[in-house]
């Protein structure tokens, strides 16, 4: 069976990471908990739930042997990537089938393990060499190489004149192996890895190999996409490559990694700074990284339509955001920043009654091509389930609406909110990224007067885990303040006003006033267009 027929046998199937995410036919899942994933030979089932691998096939209807790739199911190989020697040699091949499966093949047609075509179709006892070795060992002193992960990315910088590297099988531990340093001494070296955990892992691991004797090592990333590849496609020049973002290491840090550190970021612009601006303009609202904001609102008082605002402009910024909603659904959401660029609900809803509007609403669609963004929409999400989101998918900020949605603590039960108030905090320093947390205020808020963060539940934990918490308070018509009740990076107290488009569900910004001057918000300009 290949692996696209296994997939078609499952329902709700979705990219995660680097494999797929489906419903587990083998109990009553509400969610997609069956892992599924392509591995060397055969395809890999990891229930989170914990239904055994017997089960869930039994469930499918077929048998484990089906589990196993078929020669047949293969097909023909898209590329061969062929493994040289020092003299130019061939030692062993790498085929690249469709579905991004792979091969590794030598020629050996006397062996008992040889198929009709006179390949053996593994490595053992094969010498493993770089790819493109002979054009390694031609660069001079002092020559920049670039080591990728896999052959399509060393032939897509080939392409642009630079020369590039490789090992044989991907990113995983142990695959570069100690016999490959010495043909990188006296070069300079720009190791570009994948965004995720095993690619930055085996980016390491070469860094570390590779520091005693190459002038210089560099660790960088694709700005758009994945990897190399991507980030050239999308028009981007290697100038464009960014520091290669780490999930943050908890506990020590030697002299000599805080020396390194310091040293990498002097090498950092603007664009790579660590915070991300707000879409309003205001100034002093920066989500820096690794750090936990919390946004509190009475019911339906605007805390969705803040954070898609947000939510899209992180898109629109080239960030990949993780939007996590627990009480709208995808239609809802996907609506909602249809309306950002000016249509109205019913518009959106019922587009066969504006036919006139095709072609502009298709436009703003078509804005969202870029977007490496995800929304999630599932009820019974927690932190948890949050942080194996942002594992697998490498995202860059996440947005979590909101925390009283979740069924542990619907209750109101303090402790619980403080263990998920603490749990989200740790996403945010075990993976380096700003996360924003919704929440509503445990109580209405009496008129004439304005939130603090004791209308907060869990107020004492947002105290001691949040840096910078906000109130988005609605004062009269469509006017909005949002203040901020905690801040440990600057200024506390002070009150943005804003106005609220409840057509397009986006607020904007009118200026900045302290607590006494409310007469400010009335007084504002009208907003400039969205």
């Amino acid at each position: 069976m290949t692996f696209e027929e296994f997939l078609a046998r499952l329902d709700g199937v979705r990219r995660a990471g680097s494999g797929y995410v489906a419903v587990c036919p083998s109990h009553a899942d509400s969610e997609a908990s069956l892992g599924v994933s392509e591995g060397e030979d055969r395809i890999l089932l990891n229930c989170y739930a914990g239904c055994l691998t017997e089960d869930i096939v039994r469930a499918l209807n077929i048998e484990l042997r089906d589990l196993f790739y078929t020669p047949r199911g293969y097909g023909e190989p898209e590329r061969v990537y062929q493994y040289r020697d020092e003299s130019g040699t061939v030692l062993f091949e790498a085929l690249r089938y469709p579905g991004k499966r792979f091969k590794q093949r030598h020629y050996q047609p006397d062996s008992e393990d040889a198929k009709e075509d006179g390949y053996v179709y593994s490595l053992d006892g094969v010498r493993r060499v770089l790819y493109r070795l002979p054009e390694l060992l031609a660069t001079h002193l002092g020559a920049t190489i670039y080591v990728v992960e896999g052959e399509k990315d060393v032939e897509s910088l080939e392409a642009i004149g630079k020369t590039a590297t490789c090992n044989p099988m991907g990113a995983g531990k142990g695959k570069f192996l100690p016999e490959f340093v010495p043909f990188f001494a006296g070069r300079n070296v720009i190791v570009v890895c994948d965004k995720d955990d095993v690619s930055r892992k085996h980016a390491e691991a070469i860094r570390q190999l590779l520091e005693p004797v190459a002038l210089n090592v560099f660790m960088l990333q694709a700005r758009k996409g994945k990897d190399i590849t991507d980030h050239l496609a999308a028009g981007l020049a290697l100038e464009d490559l960014q520091p290669m973002r780490e999930r943050a290491k908890r506990g020590l840090m030697s002299s000599r990694e805080m020396r390194e550190l310091a040293i990498s970021d002097l090498a950092r612009r603007p664009e790579d700074r660590k915070g991300v601006d707000n879409p309003w303009g205001i100034d002093g609202l920066e989500f820096v990284s690794g750090r936990l904001y919390l946004l509190g609102a009475k019911t339906s008082g605007g805390k969705t339509s803040w954070s898609l605002q947000l939510y899209r402009y992180l898109c629109e910024q080239g960030r990949k955001p993780l939007f996590c909603s627990m009480e709208m659904t995808r239609t809802d959401l996907k609506n909602r920043i249809l309306c950002h660029r000016g249509f109205s609900l019913r518009q959106v809803e019922r587009p066969w009654e504006h036919p006139e509007l095709h072609d502009s609403i298709l436009r703003s669609i078509e804005e969202w091509a870029p977007w490496e963004g995800e929304i999630v929409f599932e009820t019974d999400a927690n932190a948890e389930r949050c942080e194996e989101l942002v594992s697998a998918g490498s995202f860059d900020f996440l947005i979590f609406d909101h925390i009283h949605q979740i069924s542990s603590v619907a209750g109101g039960e303090e402790g619980q909110i403080a263990q998920e108030i603490r749990q989200l905090r740790n996403i945010a320093l075990d993976y380096d990224i700003p996360v924003l947390a919704l929440s509503q205020f445990k109580r209405p808020i009496a008129p004439g007067m304005r939130p603090t963060i004791y209308d907060f539940k869990g107020s004492s934990a947002i105290e001691q885990n949040a840096t910078m918490a906000l109130a988005l308070h609605s004062g009269e018509g469509l006017n909005y303040e949002l203040i901020v009740l905690k801040n440990r990076d600057g200024r506390q107290g002070v009150t943005y006003p804003l106005a609220f488009d409840g057509p397009r569900f986006s607020f904007r910004h009118g200026g900045v006033y302290e607590h006494a001057t409310t007469a400010a918000a009335q007084s504002a300009e009208p907003p400039a267009p969205f």
